[in-house]
This record gives structure tokens, C-alpha cells and sequence, in this order.
């Protein structure tokens, strides 16, 4: 419960599959321009693509105007909360969003 990371996001497919990258309980950026949080250097990422950050204790993801959209289990999204086992596409990568503790 002292941890500083909140929550995981697990590539599942796409270049960058096994990668984990911890969420800590503020914003992250994602994108494929160097000065994201986390950066997915794969071209149908845009350059700041979504972001995801902690709104009274739950995770939102937003879509930051990317050309190719996030979608979230399949479904194109602009803002949407965040559950334990969504699915997040971004580009050509799909991670898992999962929630620790």
C-alpha cells in the first residue's frame, strides 16, 4: 500500500511487447516524442499521443488529439476512467492496464 506505483502497464503486442512501465499516482505522458513520460518510438504513434493521470483515486486515460486514437478495449476513446484488465491501443501496441494491490 506504500508504494509509489499505483498501477502497471504491460505491452502485450507491437514492438515493444514485454515491456512494464510502473504508473506512479500523478500524470504520464505517452507519445513518440523524446520528452514524454513514456516514449513509444513506433510511427503510428503520434509525437504526445494520450496521457494518463489519477482523478480522485481512479486512473483516466485522454487521447491528446493523436491522428491514429486510443482505443480502450477496442473502442475509440477521448477520456475514459480506467479498469483493472482494460486493454489500451495505442499505435501498433496494445498494453494491459493493470491495477496494484
Amino acid at each position: 500500500a506504500g508504494s509509489a506505483y499505483a498501477a502497471l502497464l504491460t505491452f502485450e503486442s507491437g514492438p515493444f511487447a514485454g515491456r512494464i512501465v510502473a504508473l506512479p499516482s500523478q500524470m504520464v505522458t505517452i507519445g513518440r516524442a523524446p520528452d514524454n513520460d513514456v516514449v513509444v518510438g513506433d510511427p503510428a504513434t503520434s509525437g504526445h499521443h494520450g496521457r494518463i493521470e489519477v482523478r480522485t483515486g481512479s486512473f483516466w486515460i485522454s487521447d491528446l488529439g493523436s491522428t491514429n486514437g486510443t482505443l480502450v478495449n477496442g473502442e475509440p476513446v477521448i477520456e475514459k476512467q480506467l479498469s483493472d484488465g482494460d486493454m489500451i491501443a495505442i499505435g501498433q501496441n496494445t498494453l494491459r492496464f493493470s491495477l496494484e494491490g
